[in-house]
């Protein structure tokens, strides 16, 4: 673990809480209204009398100092200079709007103490009739305005590139056999050779081409300070129990290579395991049972590693556990080496920011394969317990919903992860979950808990708006068009309740 950083921020957190205590825990009448008011928010000129104007804090162009970098013993960033940086970050979706929209909101984003923004893109060809190793250049285009905006509003970015959540066009099956057009991808880019490729063509053109807004490529632009390798994916998370046997049957013959060089033959880790074999469809991915004859073992499903075994079935278990979390971080020292080698990006890397089917038995393991990049990563959120169709968002008839405070639930804070000595830790996307009546006290906490215990940057997520989401409707309808009314409405942070607290 990171050290803490001392009683004394501590006891400033408590003062502050218990003095905020009354704002807290007000409540607000939500039949009569009474505790509540309009929230109207001027058109902003950023004039130079605004009091609370933060935007002297950035630089005047991020990465006039140089590329960030790690500090010398890797827990933390510093400036191309040497100087310490530290970040309050948000997740931004502007980059899909005008120039002058993307300007306004970068300067917004300064003026409330916003230094750095992450990109959750996904730059994968996904319209029919375009093929796996395509590119979106229209997402690439705007990305590469937007970068000019932040970089005038001394702004850093971390880029991810790409998400399986959007699912595969009906072009990609011949070369991602077993799935259909519209399947998610979960877990194939790890092992898939043919899928591994097509992301090195996409973030080539993305990384190293020049940005025609800024002069610059990618690769040598400072003000991109971090490269994501994806979001939100895991071997060693439910997803994987998804994927096909087509694509079983190549991780299951990359697994049997694996066992033939620890073990010197497959007969050896048969006696290693009590000679367990898999000779059952129950609990199997893909239903693939043993064939060593073919040079392909089976794997169980992850739920059988959330699970208590013995004997050679646990021992097997074990390998597998190893074997997974091998594949992981011989996929991100692979893109890692590629980032900064062959294409020779500047930027420090992230392998991932995910979790796992069972944080006590496989975080380990899910974290070990994140070091082959140079920073840890977690998405984590807190919310109210909610029950019923569309939580999360928003109370309809029938619902059950009880509002929480993280000052009665501490355990609950995002930031109380076990971290890696000499790695930064980012939670790279969070936010207090709405409906709930105490997201006003998300901002205060996560800056003193992030310095207490060394948590380096909360994303929150996300933003669209240039500056607040005006029209009440928006977080609880889907009104804006396509898919991006999931993740700009419902996950806003662009409200009084939580940006207004930044």
């Amino acid at each position: 673990m990171k050290s803490v950083h001392g009683v004394g921020g501590l006891l400033v957190v408590v003062l502050l809480c218990v003095a905020l205590a009354p704002v807290a825990f007000a409540r607000v009448d939500w039949v009569t209204g009474e505790g509540a008011w309009a929230f109207e928010y001027p058109e902003d000129e950023f004039t130079e009398e605004a009091w609370l104007d933060l935007r002297h804090l950035n630089e005047e162009q991020s990465g006039q100092h140089g590329f960030v970098r790690l500090s010398e013993d890797g827990n933390s960033f510093v400036r191309g200079d040497g100087e310490p940086i530290r970040f309050w970050a948000v997740t931004s979706y502007a980059w899909r709007n005008s120039p002058e929209h993307m300007d306004r909101h970068a300067r917004f984003l300064a003026k409330i103490g916003v230094n750095m923004v992450r990109l959750h893109l996904d730059i994968a060809p996904t319209e029919e009739g375009e093929r796996i190793t395509d590119v979106d250049t229209e997402t690439i285009d705007g990305v590469w305005r937007f970068i000019k905006s932040c970089k005038d509003a001394g702004i850093y970015m971390t880029i991810s590139p790409y998400w399986y959540h959007r699912g595969i066009p009906e072009s990609w099956t011949e070369d991602l056999p077993g799935y259909e057009a519209g399947d998610r991808p979960a877990g194939a880019l790890f092992f898939n050779p043919v899928f591994r490729e097509a992301y090195k063509g996409w973030i080539e053109y993305f990384y190293t081409e020049t940005n025609p807004y800024t002069g610059l490529a990618i690769k040598d632009d400072p003000t991109v300070a971090i490269l994501q390798a994806k979001n939100e994916d895991s071997l060693l998370f439910f997803t994987s129990q998804r994927i096909p046997p087509e694509q079983v049957e190549i991780l299951g013959g990359q697994y049997h290579d694996w066992l033939v060089e620890k073990y010197g033959s497959i007969e050896r880790a048969y006696d290693a395991w009590d000679g367990h074999r898999i000779d059952e469809e129950g609990g199997v991915m893909g239903r693939l049972l043993d064939a060593p004859d073919e040079g392909r073992l089976g794997l169980y499903i992850i739920w059988e590693m959330t699970q208590d075994h013995t004997g050679g079935m646990a021992r097997r278990l074990d390998d597998q556990l190893e074997f997974m979390a091998y594949v992981q971080y011989d996929f991100y020292r692979d893109i890692d080496e590629y980032i900064t080698e062959t294409l020779g990006c500047r930027q420090i890397t992230n392998a991932m920011n995910w979790k796992t089917a069972d944080p006590v038995r496989l975080y380990d393991a899910e974290r070990w394969s994140y070091t082959a990049m140079d920073i840890m990563a977690v998405n984590n959120y807190f919310g109210p317990i909610h029950v019923g169709e569309n939580t999360g968002y928003r109370i309809d008839p029938g619902h059950f919903m009880a509002n929480r405070s993280v000052m009665r639930e501490p355990l609950s804070m995002p930031t109380n992860l076990k971290q890696v000595a000499g790695a930064p830790m980012l939670v790279t996307e969070t936010s207090w979950v709405r409906p709930n009546l105490y997201q006003s006290e998300g901002a205060l906490l996560a800056a003193a808990y992030k310095s207490l215990t060394g948590v380096d940057s909360f994303y929150w997520f996300a933003q669209s708006e240039a500056d607040y989401q005006r029209d009440p409707r928006r977080m609880f309808w889907h009104v804006a068009p396509g898919d991006t009314g999931y993740a700009l409405n419902i996950w806003t942070v662009a409200s009084p309740a939580q940006q207004g607290m930044f």
